[in-house]
């Protein structure tokens, strides 16, 4: 098993574009077919489409950007997903951290898409998980001036369990800004922004976050060695167990 080192290291979120830390979730209005089209580096990855059908009792579907364009580039049929009345669309991408872009239409010929993941709708959600523990920074580009600082700290065993990381927390953004000033998450932990007014978040990573106890740590190995190396027993285990009586008769042998 390979370590994706650019999903590790990832410092910088957008909005506009969807990766495996970052989803977006749109609900759908009108009855009917919605064509979707995949953008990837401002070229066409991929296309879809969703019926918003009332007789089918599903309320959320999820669209992979990865499986959509492997299917594409495979040569398969153009995937259709249904949803019921009131139902959301989950956009997602399960593998790699490219940057996908989306776009939902009823109608293909029309300029205006119906959504368009470069600037979020009301009430669209964009989920977001934080790989690398530090400070950071989230905008709004309806909300000049207004900040949302989100602290991502190191996880203390005895003080987080794992179940942490599956409660959410919640940011709702408004005209006067974000609902909160500053969160605290853990490694991985979602953070969901509600968009009540469009437009675009863009989080940054402003301040790194050092290991805790680095320095005890290193303090405490050097005392350990400081005293092995006063009763001589520093330079292997096996040295230590020539110099101990217990082994002395081993010794001997050799």
């Amino acid at each position: 098993m390979r370590l994706n080192r650019n999903i590790i290291g990832k410092t910088k979120f957008d909005s506009r574009f969807i990766n495996i830390l970052a989803c977006t979730v749109h609900p759908l209005k009108e009855p009917g077919a919605y064509f979707g089209t995949v953008y990837l580096k401002k070229e066409i990855a991929a296309e879809f489409e969703v019926f918003l059908d009332e007789g089918v009792e599903v309320s959320q579907v999820n669209i992979d950007m990865d499986a959509l364009v492997s299917q594409s580039l495979s040569g398969g049929k153009r995937p259709v997903f249904k949803v019921g009345k009131n139902g959301h669309v989950l956009f997602c991408a399960t593998k790699s951290d490219q940057a996908f872009r989306v776009r939902l239409t009823k109608n293909p010929e029309q300029k205006r898409p119906d959504f368009d993941s470069k600037n979020l709708q009301e009430n669209d959600l964009y989920i977001t998980q934080y790989f690398q523990p530090g400070k950071y920074v989230a905008t709004h580009s309806s909300c000049k001036g207004q900040q949302l600082e989100i602290d991502v700290a190191y996880p203390q065993k005895k003080r987080h369990s794992r179940s942490s990381l599956y409660q959410k927390k919640n940011i709702e953004i408004r005209k006067d800004g974000f609902s909160d000033q500053q969160i605290t998450l853990l490694p991985l932990q979602a953070l969901v922004f509600n968009n009540l007014v469009p437009g675009h978040i863009v989080i940054e990573l402003v301040e790194a976050c050092p290991k805790p106890d680095t320095i005890t740590r290193t303090k405490a190995s050097d005392l350990i060695k400081a005293k092995l190396k006063k009763k001589g027993l520093d330079n292997s285990i096996r040295k230590y167990r020539w110099r101990n009586p217990k082994y002395r008769h081993l010794q001997e042998k050799q």
